[in-house]
């Protein structure tokens, strides 16, 4: 019976016959198995279907769907036909996902101004418009904000228009900002002498009156109102409009203004010399007030204009003594009088004295009193008591101070009373002379008259508190009106503001009432309090009339004369605030640009004084609209350090930085300025932060984005330092100048933008970077400011939105996208993923197709079916087959020719292939065998060179060596830069040649002195006319005349350590052909410093580098003397009284080595030629073939015993003539140091001669350092050569064929400290 496996079945009418014979056949002749078909699928709206086997068992049918739809997460995309003609899972739909778009979406910023004293503004825009791939009749709903007509106030105003479709898509909202500005004119600074009141504030259509102080002359309008101009409007002083500058009003002040006339007296004025003069004068019964009789009560006026005190007093009135008294003092003789019990009864006994004493006839009637008794025990004197007493004693002298009081009544005048007080003096000086006045009953004290001390004073007046004496008037001055008595200072002081006193002689002021203050010290009467100015206004003496607060100021308290600057990085949306909570960060927002509309900050007063260099800090935010090429600020700037810098007129881009997508700054320097391109961009509708550095100290600039340096590098043209002194106006957001395209201009956002006059370094800008609020001001431009400078289309967004934290830097969302917002972040998901941060992952598996006890594995929008083993496929509907190997191939080429190599083979698992997953091969598929293991042939091993080392390294099968000379030692020959051999050479080195056999180095050999050392100095007179013999031999004469003068001024002429050796003078023939340039050579020689050398019989190394290194200092003297005057202009020939000066532009000086026979110039030494070479016409010649020279310094080779030849040619000695004589090359190897002159090294030229000296100083150094261990090193080099020589023997018996050992590349690289850099320093 005919069957079919899972999945197939037999076609349509085929079946099998009984009734054709016995056993049945089947009809038909084709009765193969077919696929079972399932049911066709219908597309889904919006979509198609497409199959891998149309609808047959096993077809893999595909859900599709048309752009902007998509099948939504947990349907099924694929379907099976299964074996059951059934289909896995269930029927797709297609959803719209394409979010709406609003199109025509105003702003994002529209600004709008008030009108005068408008305290709204209607806004009007066009509604914005939804377009939607499957809603075409959706619209945008208003979600924030009020409609298009609504009035707004001052301030910004957010409008949010939002979009949903059916599906559930909403679009992204259009957002933009109403801003509605007041018009605002320039804040009125007030001018010296002047009040200014602006009760309306600066705003269009407010006033501000012009007053001037007292005794000054107000120039211009009294009042002035605040208009506007232009669009966008722009508010102006309708003083402006004569466009002159400093055309405010002000006030003239009189030189020597009016005093105040005091109160209850009067002014006597006059004029002198240079100024004014007033004295004061009281009325009858008045008198000036304490403390200002000492200066006579006069007031000066000077040159300067201003009076020498304030104004004069108020006049005070008289008041009557209360007492008067005279000090006295009385003297008695007394033993031990220092008891304090007895100098108190001593003082009651006085005063007893006096009661008991027939006084009354002065005093009837009359309080006479003694008052103030002091006892003073004084020193001893020596007396005879009397005439019957013979013997001395000791006693103490006790002086009496007291005073006689009488108080002053109604019924006695001062006068009276004065005159009262000088009787009772006279009668107590009576009695004293009469000794009526001896005192007794003092307890152990014996108390003898001096009948000649009575002594009286001047009497004084007894005051009331807080008055003077006039003794003049005999009355008492108390302080004036106006003013207290302070019992604490002792005298009069001014009413402070807020109080008077309308009195005389009081003790304290008198407060006004509330609300109401003074507007100075020393007010007299309640009148003159006036009411003062209340919170969040101001004016110059704090009472009205008032001006509110500027923006970006505050006042919280009463009566002030200012107001409080908002702390650093904040203004107010409003003037007239009272209290700091009104300052607020903000922004400045700028539009959408437009050829019509483009936004512009302009600061006008931004000035570097002396500036050791300038940091620029701010954030900044673009808008997707902001054209590349856009401006972040341009500084334009005179040059302020230019002499006459203020007639200057022309500015220049001083400053600058623009191109969001690829960051520039200028920079001006000196006369031009300089661009710098980081070819950084920036992400749009973020917030970053910008520093830019530039220090003039040392010329380096540096820009960071958002706290890392992206651009940190020096200027190549190094200035002097100088400090940056440039003054200018800043533009912030705009680039305005004749022919450049508004639509430039910025869009977005920038904020807290400061600059400073210095160089901040990196870690500061971080710190920057950090937050938005930077509260370190700058100090040539601050944050603060901006927000009163002139903005033109502009928004002033309060509160900030700088967002100084991207929070989506921490990707919260995965790798969905992040939106971030302020203080906030959004994520749009993938497909597949829900939640806020996208981190659910929607279950696919739900309705999976897997097939043959698959597992499913959920994906992202998908599902992976695990196979359990033998099946594969996406479903694993597959059945898989395991794979096998196929031959090995050949084997391929060996690796190497010699010494052992590597070939290898390989075999693929093809036999068959693995297929659907199916086991794959074991064992390895590549396998390698060793091949040519036969020796290779090897390098030649070389010995150092003669006197000097050789340095070699191996790099595979390849040799590389340098080669040097010993510390004193040099070659004659410039040596190869390597020397080469390996298997890429046929393991001959490259130096090794018919001619060099032996592939030996060039040897070296010891340095020596030069035999002199000389200076030549070419000049060149210019105008010197030499076409007729007699012009010729008179100017030859002049110039040999002038320079033999001149140089015996030089130093080392002077001390005959040098001489002039040469002055020639070329191309002064007396031919007519001859031009008008006449060069003259002046030659000065050293002595030869070879012969000092010879001279210097103990071969002290050192001596002979300090005469070396004496002999160039003095020629380095006088080439500088030479050219010093050349340049000041000594060497002029005079010639017929006419001046032919030396031209300074053609001028050169050089040095000049002299060496020995055998011997070539090597910088400013000699080195002797080596052994294996001769010396012939200033040149060293190898040997030739057959030759050798074993000695330095030789003229000529010496030949080869008969019979014999050498190797090749520079034989270094006899035992190299091996081989026997055939035919010998008579080619001549030459060798010179390549671009010097055998005895001439130029070391200068041009008006460059200075660098040719320095470069002589530096080699006088490099050699006596050489020479001064040229004694220290010589035995230890000839113990190392020893020590070489049979280590290179070593090498060649034991290690024939053999690279060298690292140990003894070391070895032959043996420098003594600092001898590498003498080396190299000599070759420069």
């Amino acid at each position: 019976m005919k069957t079919c496996t899972a999945g197939r079945e037999l076609p349509a009418g085929v079946f099998c016959n009984p009734r054709t014979t016995d056993i049945g056949q089947w009809d038909g002749k084709d009765i193969s198995c077919i696929p079972v078909r399932c049911d066709p699928l219908p597309p889904p709206y919006r979509g198609r279907v497409s199959c891998t086997d149309d609808y047959n068992f096993l077809s893999e049918c595909t859900y599709s769907c048309d752009e902007g739809f998509d099948i939504p997460s947990g349907m099924n995309r694929v379907r099976v036909c299964t074996a059951a003609a059934e289909w896995t899972g269930r029927e797709a739909q297609c959803k719209d996902i394409i979010r709406p778009r609003i199109v025509d979406c105003p702003g994002p910023l529209l600004i709008e101004y008030l009108d005068m004293n408008d305290k709204e503004v209607t806004v009007i825009w066009v509604e914005p418009s939804v377009s939607d791939n499957a809603d075409p009749g959706l619209t945008a709903d208003l979600s924030e904000g009020k409609p298009p007509g609504s009035s707004f106030p001052v301030g910004t105003h957010r409008i949010v228009y939002t979009a949903t479709d059916t599906a559930g898509n909403a679009a992204i909202p259009c957002e933009f900002t109403v801003s509605v500005r007041e018009i605002t004119c320039p804040e009125v600074k007030k001018k010296p002498y002047q009040l200014v009141s602006c009760p309306g504030g600066n705003s269009y259509g407010s006033r501000c009156e012009f007053s001037c102080e007292d005794g000054a002359r107000l120039i211009g309008t009294n009042f002035s109102y605040c208009g506007k101009t232009g669009d966008p409007p722009v508010g102006y002083w309708d003083w402006d409009l004569d466009q002159l500058e400093d055309s405010q009003p002000k006030c003239e002040g009189h030189p020597c203004r009016s005093l105040r006339v005091p109160q209850n007296g009067a002014l006597a004025c006059d004029a002198w010399l240079y100024g004014k003069y007033c004295t004061m004068l009281c009325n009858t019964r008045y008198d000036i007030p304490p403390g200002l009789r000492i200066r006579n009560s006069l007031w000066v006026c000077g040159s300067s204009g201003n009076w020498d005190y304030p104004d004069p007093p108020h006049c005070s009135e008289r008041r009557r003594p209360s007492s008067m008294r005279l000090p006295s003092e009385l003297q008695y003789f007394a033993g031990d009088c220092g008891s304090s019990d007895t100098q108190e009864q001593i003082s009651e006994n006085f005063v007893q004295i006096f009661q008991d004493s027939g006084f009354g006839s002065i005093c009837a009637h009359l309080s006479c009193t003694v008052e103030n008794v002091n006892v003073i025990c004084g020193s001893t004197s020596r007396r005879k008591r009397d005439d019957t007493q013979t013997n001395s004693s000791e006693t103490s002298v006790l002086t009496i101070q007291f005073d006689f009081a009488l108080p002053i009544s109604d019924e006695i005048s001062v006068y009276e009373s004065e005159q009262v007080l000088y009787s009772l003096a006279d009668e107590t000086s009576r009695q004293v002379l009469s000794g009526n006045l001896t005192m007794k009953n003092v307890t152990g004290v014996e108390l003898v008259l001096n009948q000649q001390s009575f002594k009286s004073g001047l009497s004084e007046f007894q005051c009331p508190d807080g008055m003077e004496p006039r003794y003049d008037t005999f009355s008492c001055i108390g302080c004036s009106a106006g003013t207290f008595y302070n019992s604490m200072t002792k005298n009069c002081q001014e009413c402070p503001i807020g109080t008077f006193q309308d009195e005389d002689s009081q003790f304290d002021c008198k407060r006004c009432p509330h609300g109401y203050t003074t507007v100075a010290e020393g007010a007299n009467n309640e009148t003159v309090c006036r009411r003062e100015c209340r919170p969040g206004t101001f004016s110059s003496n704090g009472v009205q009339p008032c001006s509110p607060c500027n923006r970006g100021e505050y006042q919280p308290t009463m009566g002030e004369t200012s107001c409080i600057s908002c702390p650093p990085a904040t203004t107010t949306l409003f003037e007239g605030e009272a209290d700091v909570s009104a300052c607020e960060n903000f922004d400045l927002q700028f539009p959408r640009p437009s050829p019509k509309v483009s936004g512009c900050v302009i600061y006008d007063d931004v000035e570097f004084k002396n500036a050791s260099g300038i940091t620029v800090s701010f954030w900044v935010w673009f808008h997707n609209s902001c054209h590349p090429n856009a401006s972040m600020f341009h500084f334009y700037c005179l040059d302020t350090s230019r002499e006459n810098w203020r007639n200057e007129t022309t500015q220049y881009p001083c400053f600058y930085m623009s191109s969001p997508q690829n960051i520039r700054l200028g920079l001006r320097r000196k006369n031009e300025t300089t661009e710098i391109q980081t070819g950084v961009s920036w992400r749009h509708e973020t917030w970053h932060h910008v520093g830019v550095v530039y220090s003039a100290t040392n010329s380096t600039y540096m820009i960071t984005v958002d706290g890392k340096a992206v651009a940190n590098d020096s200027f190549s043209q190094q200035l002097l330092h100088e400090g940056i002194s440039q003054h200018g106006p800043l533009w912030l957001g705009c680039h305005i100048t004749e022919g450049t395209n508004g639509t430039e201009s910025f869009a977005g956002f920038i904020s807290n933008v400061n600059i400073w006059s210095h160089a901040k370094n990196e870690s500061d800008l971080l710190d920057m970077a950090r937050t938005c609020v930077n509260k370190n001001a700058g100090d040539v431009l601050s944050w603060s400011q901006l927000a009163t400078a002139k903005q033109l289309k502009v928004s002033l967004q309060i509160p900030s939105l700088c967002d100084d934290t991207d929070e989506c830097a921490s990707a919260p969302c995965g790798d969905n996208q992040c939106v971030d917002q302020l203080r906030d972040y959004s994520c749009i998901c993938k497909t597949g993923f829900i939640g806020q941060n996208c981190e659910i992952n929607i279950d696919d598996c739900e309705d999976n197709v897997c097939q043959n006890n698959a597992t499913c594995l959920d994906g992202v929008g998908n599902y992976t079916c695990l196979c359990s083993e033998g099946f594969v496929g996406d479903f694993c509907e597959v059945e898989s087959v395991d794979g096998n190997w196929a031959p090995w191939s050949q084997w391929s080429s060996c690796s190497a020719s010699c010494g052992g190599g590597n070939h290898s083979r390989t075999r693929e698992c093809i036999n068959p292939r693995p297929m659907h997953g199916g086991s794959n091969c074991t064992g390895p598929s590549f396998e390698i065998g060793a091949c040519n293991t036969q020796n290779c042939p090897v390098c030649k091993n070389l010995t150092d060179p003669v006197n000097g080392f050789a340095t070699c390294n191996s790099t595979g099968e390849e040799i590389y060596c340098t080669i040097s000379c010993k510390p004193g030692f040099e070659f004659y020959d410039q040596p190869n830069l390597h020397y080469h051999c390996g298997q890429s050479t046929l393991h001959q080195w490259n130096h090794e040649t018919p001619r060099n056999p032996m592939a030996r180095y060039p040897p070296c050999t010891e340095v020596t002195p030069p035999k002199a050392l000389d200076v030549k100095h070419e000049m060149t007179y210019s105008n010197l006319s030499c076409k007729t013999e007699e012009s010729a031999r008179l100017a030859k004469l002049e110039v040999e005349k002038t320079i033999q003068t001149r140089v015996k001024d030089i130093e080392c002429v002077k001390r005959n350590s040098c001489y002039v050796r040469a002055i020639d003078v070329e191309h002064c023939s007396g031919q007519t052909v001859e031009s008008d340039k006449v060069t003259v050579t002046v030659e000065l020689s050293s002595i030869s410093v070879a012969e000092n050398e010879t001279n210097n019989t103990d071969k002290n190394h050192s001596s002979t580098a300090g005469n070396l290194a004496v002999t160039i200092t003095e020629l380095e003297l006088a080439a500088l003397q030479l050219e010093n005057m050349t340049f000041s202009d000594d060497f002029t020939v005079f010639i017929h009284n006419d001046a032919y000066p030396v031209d300074n532009n053609a001028t050169k000086t050089y040095g000049v080595t002299e060496c020995s026979i055998g011997e070539i110039v090597v910088m400013f030494y000699c080195v002797p030629c080596p052994i294996g070479t001769s010396f012939n016409n200033g040149k060293c010649i190898k040997c030739d073939k057959g030759t050798y020279q074993n000695e330095t310094g030789q003229v000529n080779c010496i030949t080869c015993p008969t019979g014999l030849t050498t190797e090749g040619f520079g034989a270094f000695d006899e035992e190299d003539c091996l081989v026997l004589e055939t035919a010998v090359s008579t080619e001549e190897p030459v060798t010179q140091v390549v671009g010097m002159d055998s005895k001439m090294i130029s070391i200068a030229a041009g008006t460059a001669g200075a660098l040719g000296l320095i470069f002589l100083i530096s080699f006088a150094v490099l050699l006596q350092r050489y020479l001064n261990n040229r004694a220290k090193v010589s035995n230890e080099s000839r113990m190392a050569s020893e020590h070489e020589k049979k280590s290179a023997n070593s090498e060649l018996e034991g290690d024939h064929g053999r690279l060298p050992t690292q140990m003894q590349m070391k070895q032959r690289k043996m420098y003594l400290p600092g001898e590498e850099n003498l080396k190299s320093e000599s070759k420069v």
